[in-house]
């Protein structure tokens, strides 16, 4: 696919508190006889043995079923795409069904959609347990894809259908999936008019609203559940409300923060500051105790711990640097540290959590945006500072992990020459034009052709600035690429547009941004007239810090738990990071738009 179209997008990116959730469906297959519970190793050689073709496949599924069982998913892949879904059989379409459960489990989200796809051809998916398999299935692939409105409508539709023992935990994943959901996918959704779904998102908005009190929240989830009884959330309330209803009782009394407020990151940690304390003032009475620890006051992250656990705090918010964070991995943790950095390779270590604006969950969010548009290979360019290489780097490590066939990766120095050489180099254009020139000379005669850029590319990950981009948009537009799409992390969003900025320089780039960034009337009592972008970015990021220091709790007793924050959904993943799914935008006629907001086709034509 060479155009990123919106038609599988139907939105983007999370949401509040969630719910624990179901494992990866793998199919059951009943064992009724001593035949059908034979050895791997038996099962294989009876169906090599085996005259006739049926008998063979149906040989060859059980053994994947078997090698499924015992975790080994590459060798119960590889036997059912050489000896079952390759034929027309009897156990061709449960072979689909297992290979899509296969690809689900080994994360080949988009492979598992495809095997689905063909599974529903055959007219036994018409049988409704079929028909539930499939769903089941495909709600796990668009879950494994992160595409949350899809998923939420699939799992929407199987709880109408499942048997009865099976609609809690399919519930469970539904309100795992409406809590992923962001703000402007919430808006798309309600456009559906479905009462149960327009439920469900009301009832997330309560927790969103997480600058309420908790029992504001708690009597508005009362009032809706005695208003809509029979709505399956009020029948079945969310583990989110439970836990909320003891929030208060295990809210922080105490909360220290370790920030240093002089040296090179002062204006950083300030930032952060006014953004935890805007939080904090407006968080109603009764209110945590505050210890502020400068960090560069003291000789090391020992003595500013032990200066911390003087007032002991619930929770330690803090450090900010790199170097202070890295001296943790040696230290004792006697209370939970919410770090406002990440190192690039940090061990798990007990009560030691980070939170921070790192690249890293962006780019994820963008893989998985042009996943679900269809788009499979992609390029790296980026400009040659420090911090761009190491993002270039950072993509080109996450897009291998995900199923991206990078193609190149490319960076060019700050000139003119230098960047047209390098997108000559990434659209092929050099070594067609030497096409060209052999053919003129072998045939002795002129070629007339049609220039193109290379056409098995789909998208380009940039990592620059916006002045950067906007020299490299048009360059790529000059050399016929128009149709590919930049995409782009929020570092590309640095300042304010100029009014002599083109508008066609700018437009068919996708980027992610924070949704405090994004609001039509943020509040000016937090975002100044002067502040930068960047710092308006700290300040949220110190918004969501108060927010996950007075909500820990949460994160800890409900697994997979979400929350809405200034930086986006906040969710904690198994390397204890607190990791953010923010917005993905463009720009529109000179103003950014939300990309679910833009027409198929605006994104890639100038």
């Amino acid at each position: 696919m060479r155009i990123i179209t919106l038609s599988l997008f139907a939105v983007l990116l999370s949401a509040c508190n969630a719910i624990e959730v179901q494992q990866k469906t793998t199919p059951t297959h009943q064992a009724t006889t001593a035949e059908e519970q034979t050895s791997f190793d038996t099962l294989i050689s009876l169906a090599q043995s085996s005259n006739n073709q049926d008998i063979a496949a149906n040989y060859f599924l059980r053994a994947a079923q078997v090698a499924v069982e015992e975790g080994n998913y590459i060798i119960a892949h590889q036997i059912l795409k050489d000896n079952v879904i390759n034929l027309n059989t009897t156990s061709t379409f449960d072979g689909l069904l297992l290979a899509a459960s296969v690809s689900n489990l080994q994360d080949r989200a988009l492979n598992a959609l495809s095997y689905l796809s063909k599974a529903k051809r055959f007219p036994i998916a018409n049988h409704p347990s079929n028909t539930n398999k499939i769903s089941l299935l495909r709600s796990e692939s668009l879950e494994g894809l992160e595409n949350w409105p899809a998923a939420t409508k699939e799992r929407l539709k199987l709880n109408l259908s499942l048997p009865l023992e099976e609609i809690n935990a399919n519930q469970q994943q539904l309100w795992s999936n409406v809590q992923n959901l962001t703000d402007s996918e919430i808006t798309y959704l309600q456009n559906s008019n479905d009462s149960i779904l327009n439920g469900w998102l009301f009832i997330s908005s309560i927790l969103r609203h997480n600058a309420s009190t908790t029992a504001k929240q708690l009597n508005q989830f009362t009032l809706w559940q005695q208003q809509n009884p029979f709505h399956p959330a009020a029948i079945t309330p969310p583990k989110d409300f439970l836990v909320l209803s003891s929030i208060d009782e295990l809210a922080p009394k105490s909360i220290a923060l370790l920030l240093p407020l002089t040296g090179k990151l002062s204006n950083a940690s300030r930032a952060i500051l006014d953004g935890f304390l805007y939080a904090y003032y407006n968080q109603p009475q009764p209110r945590a105790e505050l210890h502020l620890i400068d960090t560069t006051t003291v000789d090391s992250m020992a003595i500013a711990l032990s200066n911390a656990n003087l007032h002991n705090p619930d929770i330690i918010i803090g450090p900010l640097e790199k170097q202070h964070l890295a001296e943790l991995s040696y230290l004792e943790l006697e209370k939970p540290v919410i770090a406002l950095n990440r190192l690039d390779f940090q061990n798990l270590k007990p009560n030691l959590f980070h939170f921070s604006l790192d690249a890293r969950d962006e780019i994820i969010e963008l893989i998985r945006f042009a996943q679900n548009e269809g788009a499979k290979t992609a390029a790296i360019i980026s400009t040659e500072e420090t911090w761009a290489l190491r993002q270039a780097d950072d993509f080109k490590s996450l897009a291998e992990s995900n199923d991206v066939e990078l193609l190149t990766q490319l960076s060019y120095e700050n000139a003119p020459k230098s960047r047209q050489d390098t997108i000559k180099k990434l659209l092929l254009v050099t070594e067609s034009q030497k096409r060209k020139k052999w053919l003129e000379t072998t045939l002795s005669e002129d070629v007339t052709s049609t220039e193109r850029s290379r056409q098995d590319l789909d998208y380009i990950f940039f990592v620059g600035r916006l002045d950067d981009a906007k020299q490299i948009r048009p360059l790529l537009d000059f050399y016929f690429a128009s149709d590919i799409p930049l995409l782009s992390t929020s570092t590309i969003n640095n300042k304010q547009l100029s009014e002599l900025t083109k508008r066609e320089d700018i437009e068919r780039i996708i980027f992610n941004e924070l949704p405090s960034i994004l609001k039509e009337n943020p509040n000016d009592n937090l975002f100044k007239s002067n502040d930068s972008i960047f710092i308006k970015r700290l300040k949220s990021l110190g918004q969501d810090a108060h927010l996950l220091a007075n909500r820990f709790t949460v994160f800890q007793q409900v697994s997979n738990a979400k929350m809405s924050g200034s930086t986006g959904i906040l969710s904690l993943d198994s390397q204890q990071v607190f990791n953010k799914r923010t917005e993905l935008v463009t720009y529109k006629q000179g103003s950014l738009t939300n990309v679910m907001e833009t027409k198929p086709g605006e994104l890639t034509s100038p």
